[in-house]
């Protein structure tokens, strides 16, 4: 039996891995590997107990006190782990800081496997954009989920016999779970009604870090709020769990867990706001709702 070590590190990681990871322990001798990237319980912990995923093999403890701290212990941790397992394979998700984790593979000649390659957004602020590129050019099959994806990493001379488009799996994630997100009472436990508010999804550091930047956006949404008689409420992100003027004027509130966030999102939401391709492109893929 193959031995394949998969990488995880965030909570979006999770969530499209979920169904995987599950495969993986049921037909391969899987090694799966947390980088602890995420540390806080409501943006690490809930999600494996939601998505009912196993305790992994490894905890790394790899975040730092900066970027760079963090993705020198991701690979320095990763290669100590690499060499314990030897595995066939490594397989990663996305474009996070635990995604360099392909550095330490590349290095010992194990084959890596990308999902969610090939995503560009053409703007050198956000950091995954250079994981992206770092990445994808080291992995040895890159899984796209658009066709655009794939015609990104042709474009930058990456062999066609390397990419292949899958498409989404967060319908097979979403089916997996209806029960639960059937059943949440996010809703009750929020005061909410459906269809009376629209969600704000913010984390990017460009967009939240400076805070006249913020404050632009936080008043542009109230603007909008008030032509259209809605709510806002914005989810507590890695970057907006800090108390911020700014965020007076629309209520935080928490992620809560994987189903609670999909009942909040899919059928009771009127409209997304948001900085984050997980929405973008994988949930409201699933769905109809008008994204901003």
């Amino acid at each position: 039996m193959r031995k394949v070590m998969t990488i995880v590190g965030t909570r979006p990681e999770l969530i499209k891995m979920c169904r995987v990871i599950d495969l993986f322990d049921r037909q391969t001798q899987h090694v799966l590997v947390h980088t602890g990237q995420n540390y806080d319980y409501e943006l690490n912990q809930v999600f494996f107990d939601d998505l009912r995923i196993r305790k992994p093999d490894y905890f790394l403890e790899a975040a730092g006190t900066s970027p760079a701290a963090t993705i020198a212990r991701v690979i320095e941790r990763v290669d100590e782990v690499l060499a314990a397992e030897q595995p066939d394979a490594l397989l990663i998700y996305g474009d996070t800081n635990s995604c360099l984790a392909v550095i330490a593979a590349k290095r010992r000649k194990i084959p890596i496997f990308h999902m969610e390659a090939g995503n560009r957004c053409f703007d050198a602020r956000v950091p995954e954009e250079i994981n992206r590129k770092i990445v994808d050019h080291l992995s040895d099959i890159n899984i796209t989920i658009t066709e655009h994806a794939r015609r990104y990493l042709l474009a930058e001379n990456i062999p066609a016999d390397r990419v292949f488009t899958l498409g989404s799996h967060l319908p097979e994630v979403l089916g997996t779970f209806q029960s639960e997100i059937a059943n949440s009472d996010v809703l009750q436990r929020l005061g909410l009604q459906a269809g009376s508010y629209f969600l704000v999804s913010a984390h990017r550091e460009e967009n939240v870090d400076e805070p006249l930047r913020l404050t632009s956006s936080c008043a542009a949404l109230i603007a909008r709020q008030c032509s259209m008689r809605f709510g806002w409420r914005w989810p507590r992100q890695t970057r907006t769990d800090r108390p911020h003027e700014s965020l007076t004027i629309i209520e935080a509130t928490f992620p809560g867990n994987c189903s609670s966030f999909s009942t909040a999102t899919f059928p009771t939401c009127r409209r997304i706001s948001g900085d984050s391709q997980h929405l973008g492109r994988n949930l409201l893929g699933s769905c109809s709702l008008p994204c901003e």
